[in-house]
């Protein structure tokens, strides 16, 4: 597979002529900051998410696609001066969470082994081990651990009607609130102590 890279600025002039920007990096990593004409389509759900016209130009802006990757992905669309739409609201992409976790569960090791009792160094010996294992089989216990933490669960929504492919629902904890017209197949349905909803 041969992959073309294009400037943020050519990839730029495509977008303006009609051409599909996909984000194929992971929710979590848009959620926090995207190109405005992006759309999320994450690497595991290709090709089935694509949805693309033949002939239809069709630009990648992160990993190796078959079409065009932009050069430097968004950090290069930023140098480029162009605009990304960032929310600083949203959680950190999880990896960056684990990183963060890990490095100070390990420095918390190695400070209180060397200050309060050398059976702490066996808290950087846990995490390293578990770092190995998730390099080594693709399961990390500590990203499973963290998604499910409440800063990463995103609000819940109360659905007040389907309209075909559309939901329009509220927050459910200000029912008073703003009114959001969501696409259902972006939707994921949760239960918790006999509620239910969408998130």
């Amino acid at each position: 597979m041969s992959l073309s890279l294009i400037s943020p600025q050519q990839a730029n002039a495509l977008i303006k002529e009609g051409a599909k920007l996909i984000d194929i990096r992971d929710p979590d990593e848009y959620a926090r900051e995207h190109i405005p004409a992006a759309r999320s389509i994450p690497l595991d759900s290709l090709p089935g998410g694509l949805n693309a016209a033949p002939g239809e130009t069709v630009i990648f802006h992160s990993l190796p696609a078959q079409a065009f990757v932009v050069e430097g992905g968004i950090q290069g669309w930023k140098q480029a001066g162009l605009l990304t739409v960032e929310d600083k609201s949203q959680p950190l992409p999880l990896m960056r969470q684990v990183q963060i976790a890990a490095g100070l569960l390990i420095l918390c090791g190695v400070v209180l082994g060397y200050s309060v009792s050398s059976g702490f160094f066996l808290l950087s010996g846990f995490v390293g081990a578990g770092l190995l294992f998730a390099g080594v089989t693709g399961f990390c216990g500590m990203a499973r651990l963290l998604k499910v933490m409440p800063w990463n669960r995103g609000p819940k929504l109360k659905v007040l009607e389907v309209n075909g492919e559309n939901v329009v629902a509220v927050q459910a904890s200000n029912e008073q609130g703003e009114k959001y017209t969501l696409k259902a197949a972006d939707l994921a349905p949760y239960t918790e102590e006999g509620d239910f909803g969408v998130c």
